[in-house]
């Protein structure tokens, strides 16, 4: 339907001066006028199309809020396109009612409201929203900007490789649309999708599925992260490292009868300058273990902390926890750390007579690699340790045998 209307009743003009409420099912009306046009009470049925044209980009006023939903687009005088970007309001509603009042009437477009005020056709003044319509990408203002992995270094154990979860700092967050006029935009969150780039990745095995990356081996991976966020795109990349640790995080030893304890972190360009032993435990022992009480060797990609048993071995029973930091420089220049984290626990030995010492019946053949079977010593029916064969010490008063060489 066209209306116009240029003429005006009791200083106002439209549909409001001849009809006390107007019923809208579906359809479209185009209303037409060089003066602001003022609509009666509106009810608004399968979302119906409201075309507004007017010489002096004059909108629509409803004294009250319309029931229901329409699209709303502006139309040249001439009723032959929608013009590209009007910054005029195209409909005016008080200043309290529902946001989704008003869709955008045509692909590309996005309909917004700000609050604004003039003097009316009674001489108060007029309060309320200013509805427009406009190209998206003119109104939104959302945001995508360059961010951050949550987590970018990642532990391999020394048996094998690993599968990690990207997650980026911002994926979950809305804060890139809360301040989005456009009301369908305001509180969504972007979408991330993760891709692996070749270049810049040493990670032997690397493969990326989603955000699930693995790795069989120590090494770099470079990824692409690509934000999405209501039409808007913006891509960066990031470096993750993977390290490989060691397995075991707790060392137990009677007291006065501590070992060396040697570990290394593989995988990256470590600094063994900046790299450091730092006991955390609340203790009076507490904060930076000397220098002098562990060494550092850094071959190739593997740093190696041997931790002498001189520092623990005057140690109180107790149990003391302890960080080894390894610093390292990413693949993207930047430097790194590592926190790889273990324990020592100091224990009284345990004096038992006539053990039952049970070995494992395990066979071993000789590689080169250490072999510890397990050892379980009995007393009675009880089980007082268990564990590998290092653990234990075994005194004895009977003299030494001699050493003898058998060809």
């Amino acid at each position: 339907m066209d209306y116009y209307d240029d003429s005006t009743v009791g200083n106002e003009n439209g549909p409001t001066a001849c009809a006390q409420k107007l019923v809208l099912d579906g359809g479209a009306l185009r209303l037409t006028g060089s003066m602001l046009t003022y609509m009666p009470q509106t009810e608004l049925l399968h979302e119906p199309l409201l075309i507004r044209s007017s010489s002096n980009w004059a909108g629509i006023h409803f004294r009250e809020n319309p029931t229901g939903q329409a699209r709303i687009q502006w139309m040249a005088t001439d009723g032959t396109e929608a013009p590209e970007s009007v910054g005029w309001g195209l409909a005016e509603t008080p200043k309290d009612g529902p946001e989704e009042l008003f869709l955008p009437a045509a692909e590309g477009y996005a309909v917004v409201y700000e609050m604004a005020h003039r003097g009316g056709s009674d001489g108060n003044i007029w309060d309320g929203r200013l509805w427009k319509t406009d190209l998206t990408e003119k109104l939104c203002r959302c945001q995508v900007i360059s961010s951050s992995l949550k987590e970018t270094v990642f532990p391999l154990t020394e048996s094998g490789g690993a599968t990690v979860t990207l997650e980026d700092v911002r994926e979950g967050s809305a804060a890139g649309s809360q301040n989005c006029p456009i009301f369908t935009h305001r509180d969504t969150a972007s979408v991330f999708t993760y891709t692996l780039l070749e270049e810049g990745t040493t990670a032997p095995g690397a493969a990326l599925e989603g955000n699930s990356l693995t790795a069989e081996g120590p090494g770099t991976a470079h990824v692409e992260i690509r934000q999405e966020l209501n039409g808007k795109t913006n891509a960066y990349d990031a470096f993750v490292d993977f390290i490989r640790v060691p397995e075991k995080d707790c060392y137990i030893f009677a007291q006065g009868m501590t070992e060396d304890i040697s570990f290394a972190l593989e995988g990256a360009a470590f600094n063994e300058n900046r790299s450091y032993i730092w006991n955390q435990s609340d203790q009076p022992q507490h904060g930076y273990v000397d220098w002098d009480m562990y060494t550092k060797t850094l071959e190739d990609s593997a740093l190696r902390f041997d931790f002498s048993r001189e520092y623990y071995n005057g140690l109180p029973v107790g149990e003391y926890s302890f960080q080894a930091t390894a610093y390292f420089q990413s693949g993207s220049g930047r430097e790194r750390l590592y926190v790889y984290e273990f324990t020592i626990k100091i224990v009284l030995p345990t004096e038992v007579e006539n053990p039952d010492i049970r070995l494992s019946e395990s066979r071993f053949h000789y590689d080169g690699t250490a072999k510890e079977p397990s050892v379980v010593v009995m007393e009675g029916d009880k089980a007082d340790r268990s564990g590998e064969a290092k653990d234990f010490r075994m005194a004895s008063t009977l003299p030494r045998p001699k050493k003898s060489c058998i060809r």
